[in-house]
């Protein structure tokens, strides 16, 4: 039985981790786009965060040529 997730806890949660990471590095200029990634782990789910230093609307491996990664990179989610 999955637990229910109160939306604005998860998204306070997530909310302070993109906090954390802009206060305590600061991305190259080079940086143009973000992702924000989910996956499922043996204890539930988790986010990961990267930086790109190109977008393309049109083809998502933009997201692939990761050029900053923070080291807080992943949050684990309730």
């Amino acid at each position: 039985m999955s637990a229910v997730v109160d939306p604005s806890t998860l998204a306070s949660d997530v909310a302070g981790w993109l906090h954390r990471v802009t206060a305590n590095e600061r991305p190259p200029a080079s940086i143009v786009a973000y992702n924000i990634g989910l996956f499922e782990t043996e204890d539930g789910y988790s986010a990961y965060l990267a930086g790109a230093g190109r977008f393309d609307p049109v083809s998502g491996d933009w997201a692939c040529e990761e050029a900053f990664t923070p080291r807080e990179r992943y949050l684990i989610l309730p």
